[in-house]
């Protein structure tokens, strides 16, 4: 990488931080990616693989191979420091962010903590009130049987069959019409 672009990404990652705050722009999931990535190096070849494959940033193929692992090893491992930077990127990017990067955030990343009392722990020394209680909530939901259909739904959707259409009196006339002989002759004349 040469240093050029590196300080134009810097300059890119804070005028961004700079405009969430202000209220002109709400992060997206693009943008949680890359100020993990700048927490987290070893996630950069696996983001610009996930552009390079798909034309674009695709938040939750990334996130469900690659990122949220390296996120819930953090929480499990509790190591302070660590936990100081890997929350307030999460905490700023949830206060500031789309709803689908909150969802992003509380369900496909810390949602994986499934419920474990242990990183639930962890996580909650370092979470603002905002994204906790969330996150909590999420977690207590995932691990109910109602939580644990919708997921293995979700990791096994059912075939996709389209509902047949009823047909409306008005529609079974007007085709009646058009394909009776008398429609035949008004068309021919």
């Amino acid at each position: 990488i040469m240093p050029s672009l590196v300080g134009s990404e810097m300059c890119i990652r804070d005028s961004s931080k700079t405009a969430a705050k202000s209220g002109t722009m709400a992060y997206d999931p693009n943008s949680l990616a890359n100020r993990l990535c700048g927490a987290y190096p070893e996630l950069k070849p696996y983001y610009r693989a996930n552009i390079e494959t798909y034309d674009r940033f695709l938040a939750e193929e990334f996130f469900d191979k690659y990122g949220t692992k390296v996120i819930i090893d953090t929480i499990r491992q509790n190591d302070k420091q660590k936990m100081k930077k890997l929350f307030n990127i999460l905490n700023s990017v949830f206060d500031d962010g789309t709803n689908e990067t909150q969802s992003l955030i509380c369900v496909t990343i810390l949602g994986k903590m499934d419920n474990d009392p242990q990183l639930i722990e962890n996580a909650k020394a370092y979470m603002e009130d905002y994204l906790a209680d969330p996150v909590i909530a999420v977690n207590k939901y995932l691990s109910s049987a109602a939580g644990k259909k919708a997921k293995k739904k979700l990791a096994n959707p059912p075939l996709y069959k389209p509902k047949k259409k009823k047909k409306s009196m008005m529609s079974t006339l007007t085709c009646l019409l058009y394909t009776s002989d008398a429609a035949d002759d008004r068309i021919s004349v």
